[in-house]
């Protein structure tokens, strides 16, 4: 199946899981993807980052290319 018909959900999880452990260009995520980076970057990296899944290497508006990371996910069992 393409990147063009893999449900969303599924995109967001190989999203995250590039980017576990270490920063990721969004020319790396495309890369490996196979996908257009418009569209990874509006329809996952950008709702990722608001959503705290992913955090920025740089502070928002930073001239220099902004690398992308898993956001490490605390627990909430009590």
């Amino acid at each position: 199946m393409s990147n063009n018909m893999m449900p969303k959900e599924a995109l967001r999880v190989k999203v995250l899981k590039i980017c576990e452990g270490q920063y990721r260009s969004l020319g790396d995520i495309c890369e490996i993807l196979q996908a257009n980076k418009h569209t990874i970057r509006a329809g996952y990296i950008y709702p990722m980052v608001r959503e705290k899944l992913l955090k920025q290497e740089l502070p928002p508006g930073t001239k220099s290319t902004q690398r992308y990371k898993t956001a490490n996910r605390k627990s909430t069992s009590r």
